[in-house]
C-alpha cells in the first residue's frame, strides 16, 4: 500500500523541539528566521553574508542531494525564456565583485518580484503556512520562488532545516578531532545568540535553569573521556531528553484539567468504532479548535468549524439564557477593534492580532466573573 506524504502539514524532529526548549526559543520565530533569510541570490553568490548564506546553502544542498529539476521547474514551464533572463541576471549580480551584498541583495528583488508575477503555482498554494490553528508561518517572494524553482514544496525544506539541528550531535564533536561543517546548526545558533529575533534580551533564569546550566557543564565534562562519537551523542541525547521532558511535565502542570460526564450517544459511539477513533481524543481535538482570536482572523476554513458550531449554539442558548449582553456588546467591540488594528499593523499572518485579541477575552471573562462574583453577595 502506498502511503502519499502530506506536505501541507509540518513533522517537527524532537531533537529540533529538544534544542527549542533547551535554549528557550519559540519554533515558529526560528523557522521564520530560516524563511527570511533562504534568498535565490545568496544561493548564487559565493560573497558570505551572515545568516543568509546559511539559510540559503541549506536549500541549496537539500536540491542537490534530490535532483529534482532534471526536467525544469513546473512553475516557469510556460515562461522559461523571461525566468531564464531573471535567474541570469541575478547570477550576474551574485558574481560581481565590486557591490556590497546588501546592495545586490536589494536588486535582486526586481527579478523576483518579476518570476513572483509569472509562475504558476505547483507546490506553493499560498503563502501562509498554518502549523496549527494559531501559530502560522509567512513566505517570502524568495522563498516561494525557490520552492518553485527547485519542484518542492516549503514543508521539504523546513523539515530539513530542523532534521540538521541537534545539540547532542553538536556537542559531542567537542574535543573529537572531527570537523563539525553542520553550517545549518551554526545557523541556529547564530540565532541562540540573537541573531534574527526581535527580543535579545537576556531573559532571567529560575533557580532550576540555574541548575540546568551546570549539569550541562557537568556532562561535558563527564563525556570528556568517552572517545567514541556515538557514544557521546547517545549520552547527550538522553541527558537533553530527560530535561526536555521535565519542562513539559511543568508546562502541564498549568493546563487546566476537569472531569466532565457527557452521555456518548449510539450514533457517535459507532462512528468512533468503525474508524477506531477514541472519543475522548476526538473531543479534545475540537474543542482545541474553538477560538474567537483564531475564528476571526482568517485561518483555514478546517479550523473554523468547532468555533462556528460554538456560535450556533450560543445563538440558540441566548434566547433563554442569563449571558451579560452590555458586557458583551462592550468587549465584542473592543475585541473587533484589537484584532482589526493589530491586523492592519503586522504582517504575520495574524500572530499577533491573534494574541492581542485573546487578551481582550481575559480581560471579558474577568468582568463576567466579577458581575456575577457581584450578584451571589447582593444576595445576601
Amino acid at each position: 500500500m502506498n502511503t502519499q506524504i502530506n506536505y501541507h502539514q509540518l513533522t517537527v524532529p524532537l531533537e529540533f523541539r529538544v534544542a527549542c526548549a533547551v535554549y528557550r526559543l519559540n519554533e515558529q520565530e526560528v523557522l521564520q528566521i530560516f524563511i527570511n533569510h533562504s534568498t535565490v541570490y545568496d544561493s548564487l553568490a559565493d560573497q558570505y553574508t551572515e545568516g543568509y548564506s546559511e539559510a540559503s546553502k541549506t536549500i541549496g544542498l537539500y536540491v542537490a542531494e534530490k535532483r529534482r529539476t532534471a526536467n525544469g521547474s513546473h512553475a516557469f514551464s510556460h515562461c522559461l525564456e523571461n525566468a531564464a533572463n531573471c535567474f541570469r541576471w541575478i547570477n550576474e549580480l551574485a558574481k560581481k565583485v565590486l557591490s556590497s551584498s546588501v546592495s545586490k541583495r536589494k536588486k535582486s528583488l526586481l527579478y523576483i518580484d518579476e518570476l513572483y508575477k509569472n509562475m504558476k503555482r505547483v507546490y506553493t498554494s499560498s503563502d501562509t503556512f498554518y502549523l496549527d490553528e494559531n501559530r502560522s508561518l509567512n513566505f517570502t517572494k524568495d522563498f516561494t520562488v525557490l520552492c518553485e524553482l527547485h519542484n518542492c514544496y516549503p514543508a521539504e525544506y523546513l523539515e530539513d532545516f530542523m532534521s540538521k539541528i541537534s545539540i547532542s550531535e553538536m556537542q559531542a564533536r567537542t574535543g573529537l578531532k572531527i570537523p563539525n561543517d553542520n553550517f545549518t546548526m551554526a545557523f541556529f545558533m547564530k540565532i541562540v545568540l540573537g541573531f534574527g529575533r526581535q527580543n535579545t534580551a537576556v531573559p532571567e533564569f529560575t533557580d532550576k535553569e540555574v541548575d540546568f546550566i551546570c549539569e550541562m557543564d557537568e556532562i561535558r565534562l563527564r563525556i570528556h573521556n568517552v572517545r567514541s562519537l556515538e557514544q557521546r551523542i547517545t549520552i547527550l541525547k538522553e541527558f537533553y531528553l530527560e530535561h526536555y521532558q521535565d519542562i513539559n511535565r511543568h508546562i502541564n502542570q498549568y493546563i487546566m484539567e476537569t472531569t466532565i460526564n457527557v452521555q456518548l450517544p449510539e450514533d457517535f459511539m459507532s462512528l468512533c468504532t468503525i474508524y477506531n477513533i477514541q472519543p475522548q481524543q476526538f473531543i479534545q481535538s475540537f474543542i482545541n479548535k474553538v477560538s474567537f482570536p483564531s475564528y476571526y482572523t482568517g485561518t483555514s476554513k478546517q479550523m473554523k468549524w468547532a468555533t462556528l458550531f460554538f456560535l450556533q449554539y450560543i445563538e440558540l442558548k441566548d434566547q433563554d439564557s442569563d449571558t451579560e449582553f452590555d458586557l458583551e456588546d462592550h468587549y465584542l467591540q473592543c475585541f473587533t477593534d484589537t484584532l482589526a488594528k493589530n491586523s492592519e499593523k503586522n504582517n504575520d499572518g495574524g500572530a499577533k492580532a491573534r494574541e492581542a485579541g485573546r487578551e481582550v477575552i481575559r480581560e471579558w471573562q474577568k468582568a463576567v466573573l466579577a458581575e456575577r462574583a457581584k450578584y451571589i453577595t447582593d444576595q445576601f
